[in-house]
């Protein structure tokens, strides 16, 4: 489900929230995470039937509200993000150990335009959670080594932007 809604000529808000329980039917050649024995209908293959794929939480939520303003000859814009995100499986063999928790999210930009001329100051992940995507197995020894890939912390940006017209 998602929407947006103006709120006055300048201020707008929009919602998402997802409910996605998703798990596999019948999956019975996927990966066999480090010390699990395999169980699945091809050798070395484990059955993860009724296991959550990667990356997908049950829930996900997410609240923006955005505000502009004419600054003399200029616009002025602020925008709040907020996201929250349920517990997902970071591996393709469904590993136990491997599993995102829920975490949240909270992003601002601030930012004036005049003309063709912007300037946005933004930060992202302003409540520094630590967030896993991915955890792949490192090699084929099944020795229980993997590498985490993780998403950015918390950051800040300053972007000045120029839009430039040719002529004819």
């Amino acid at each position: 489900m998602q929407g947006s809604i103006a709120l006055g000529a300048s201020s707008a808000a929009d919602l998402a929230v997802s409910f996605a329980d998703l798990v596999y039917a019948r999956n019975t050649t996927g990966m066999c995470y480090p010390g699990r024995t395999p169980d699945g209908s091809l050798p070395g293959s484990c059955d993860l039937s009724g296991q959550h794929p990667i990356a997908a939480p049950e829930w996900s939520t997410h609240l923006g509200f955005e505000h502009s303003r004419p600054l003399g000859a200029a616009q002025a814009f602020a925008r709040l993000d907020w996201s929250w995100t349920d517990r997902y499986a970071t591996s393709f063999s469904s590993d136990p150990r491997l599993v995102q928790e829920p975490f949240h999210q909270l992003g601002l930009r601030l930012g004036v335009r005049y003309h063709d001329f912007e300037v946005v100051l933004s930060g992202d992940n302003l409540l520094n959670a630590s967030v896993v995507s991915l955890d792949p197995v490192l090699n084929f020894f099944n020795d229980a080594s993997y590498q985490s890939f993780i998403e950015d912390a918390r950051r800040y940006t300053l972007r000045v932007r120029m839009r430039f017209q040719g002529g004819d």
